[in-house]
């Protein structure tokens, strides 16, 4: 476990700290065009309007193939609940369930009622996995929603070897800024794998379902 740098003898440096990461967070948010499509306090998602680097083929027949336009998905950092422990972590559980399952009704929702958004061909995200053994598990997680693995995640060039190293730093730093208790420097050397879900599966699921109640 990392040693908070907001330690107790500190909290006006703590929160300081936290104001210049998350406003780090913002602009490059900012600049990767990385946004917002819903208000609620619970959505745990934003989205990044970009286009396939890699061919895949999903289960149900859908093709994507280079250049074809995708939405992104990037979880709200601020937004994710503290991971509780013992007996509340059915609790816990519940909860973020019904916040993931929120999200994407709101999500379908939201790209069926803009026409920018019609050539979408699915929805896809980075898992980055900190925990040697977990890529699996979270895997089925993500399989439960209807997301399948498209790729491992390993960078192709030195660019993007790059860029992935600098995501861990960030989401270090963003994970000190918003739930420090939790942060841990494996973090730097997480692994990634990308999942996708076509937009197809995505109306069929999520289309037009109501809210889960809070």
């Amino acid at each position: 476990m990392v040693s908070s740098v907001f330690g107790q003898r500190a909290p006006s440096k703590a929160r300081l700290i936290s104001r210049l990461v998350l406003g780090l967070d913002g602009r490059l948010r900012e600049a990767e065009h990385i946004y917002e499509y819903s208000s609620d306090r619970e959505c745990l998602f934003r989205i990044e309007r970009t286009q396939a680097a890699r061919p895949f083929v999903l289960s149900d027949g859908t093709v994507v193939t280079p250049g074809d336009p995708l939405v992104e998905l990037h979880f709200w950092n601020e937004h994710i609940y503290a991971r509780a422990a013992g007996a509340e972590a059915f609790s816990w559980g519940k909860r973020m369930r019904r916040a993931f399952v929120n999200s994407l009704i709101e999500l379908s929702d939201f790209l069926d009622g803009r026409g920018e958004y019609d050539r979408v061909a699915a929805v896809t995200g980075d898992l980055g996995v900190a925990i040697a053994g977990r890529s699996e598990q979270l895997l089925r997680v993500c399989q439960v929603y209807g997301f399948e693995r498209v790729d491992d995640g390993r960078p192709v060039s030195m660019t993007e070897h790059l860029h992935r190293a600098g995501q861990n730093v960030l989401a270090l730093l963003l994970t000190l800024a918003v739930n420090p208790l939790s942060a841990r420097l494996d973090v730097l050397t997480r692994t990634h794998m990308r999942v996708a879900m076509s937009r197809a599966e995505l109306t069929s699921r999520y289309g037009g379902q109501p809210f889960r109640g809070r």
